[in-house]
């Protein structure tokens, strides 16, 4: 898997794989609840930021 590869040290500390990647969204809005979108600071490309 490519995360193994990207990020070894992710085997020894455990972790859970909870959601396929898409695009549309990030983790960043996964972890607020929002799948609905991509969250980011960027404003001028049309991302959302929850403030």
């Amino acid at each position: 898997m490519w995360i193994d590869e990207e990020l070894p040290h992710l085997a020894s500390e455990g972790y859970e794989i909870t959601s396929t990647p898409t695009d549309e969204y990030n983790c960043i809005a996964d972890a607020a609840g929002e799948t609905d979108r991509w969250w980011s600071h960027v404003e001028d490309v049309g991302y959302y930021w929850r403030v």
